[in-house]
């Protein structure tokens, strides 16, 4: 979500690496608060890079957006076209809204519908 003011900068490129991982886990000895996690992250070692996309200008972004979502969308249905969480969509939709990719059309109950530029 820090990315948004950039992705429209005609001199910005932006590459993402999918890798694999380990990550080693301890238990927290002592939970602190009503919600503190019973394990945290101790180490993650980086084992391989599998692949790599390049999004030149960053704008190109916009590809990643199902061609069966309809022409006004909110982040319901984006996350059922992407098949991922509600959550992943949320930030998806308010990364590409303000980076002014796609646009708030209106509402559908409490839902905001947006639309690509």
């Amino acid at each position: 979500v820090y990315i948004a003011p950039y992705l429209n900068s005609p001199n910005f490129s932006l590459e993402v690496l999918l890798t694999t991982e380990e990550e080693h886990k301890q238990p927290n000895k002592k939970p602190r608060g009503r919600w503190g996690r019973a394990w945290h992250t101790e180490e993650r070692k980086l084992l391989t890079v599998t692949d790599s996309y390049r999004f030149e200008p960053a704008a190109t972004v916009l590809t990643l957006l199902p061609d069966t979502l309809p022409e006004l969308f909110t982040t319901a249905d984006l996350a059922q076209a992407i098949n991922r969480p509600r959550t992943i969509a949320q930030k998806m939709s308010y990364t590409l809204f303000h980076s002014g990719l796609i646009s708030r059309e209106g509402k559908r109950g409490r839902a905001f519908l947006y639309g690509r530029r």
